[in-house]
């Protein structure tokens, strides 16, 4: 984690929902950087989070949009990253 660091911010979407794409699963931000895990969730699908190492705490409502996140971000973001992974439910036998 950089040192200027403060916050963290967090996106997770579905790149293959048909609309909107993507979508939007949830979003974290301002996050305290000491946090290390979350819940586990995971329906069948593909799931990109994307992680924002902010230098100050962003100033957005809880009903803020993906695109106001991004904008709140631009210019503070030190660092990031991106993982995208795949969960499938494990099917019943007959």
């Amino acid at each position: 984690m950089p040192e200027t660091a403060k916050p963290l911010a967090l996106i997770m979407e579905d790149p293959d929902a048909e609309e909107p794409n993507p979508f939007v699963h949830w979003m974290l931000y301002n996050l305290p950087s000491t946090v290390t895990s979350l819940p586990r969730t995971g329906p069948p699908h593909h799931y990109h989070f994307q992680i924002f190492a902010v230098t100050e705490m962003l100033s957005l409502l809880p009903s803020a949009s993906r695109e106001a996140l991004l904008a709140a971000l631009n210019g503070r973001a030190v660092a990031t990253g991106d993982l995208t992974v795949t969960f499938q439910a494990p099917v019943n036998a007959r």
